[in-house]
């Protein structure tokens, strides 16, 4: 029940970040007047839960980290074709259409797993540094001679 709730706590919080994602890219692409309709919160909502399980079956296996990301990356990525090109309605004009969107994918893909990276490597460091509450800490004499 304890996993359940971690996958919609997390699914939840991941379509939030998207949908404020979505109104910055939706100014920059030139459509000010770009309205978040029940279809696209839906959508939205899908890809985020689906985010979420992913996270969850690639976090119970036991592969090393680049692995991880790889099966990551590619759960994701058909997920994102499948449910925002085809389901979404986009128009593919060939080969090209394609390439771009896996780019623009694996930039933001790149830049989250980055990010990712840099957060939990900066917290295992402290995490390392702490001393355990079960030890006395080592008293440094500040003013001997």
């Amino acid at each position: 029940m304890e996993k359940f709730k971690r996958i919609v706590q997390s699914g939840a919080l991941y379509t939030t970040l998207i949908s404020c994602l979505f109104y910055p890219l939706a100014a920059l692409s030139g459509n000010a007047g770009f309205v978040m309709s029940a279809k696209r919160f839906f959508t939205i909502l899908l890809f985020g839960f689906i985010i979420a399980l992913t996270q969850a079956l690639v976090s119970s296996l036991n592969l090393r980290k680049i692995f991880n990301y790889l099966i990551y990356y590619f759960i994701l990525l058909l997920s994102f074709f499948f449910i925002f090109v085809l389901g979404g309605g986009i128009t593919l004009n060939g080969a090209g259409t394609v390439f771009a969107i896996i780019i623009i994918y694996t930039a933001f893909f790149a830049l989250a797993a980055g990010a990712t990276a840099l957060v939990r490597r900066t917290l295992l460091s402290v995490k390392k540094k702490q001393v355990p509450d079960n030890q006395p800490q080592k008293y440094k004499h500040r003013f001997e001679d």
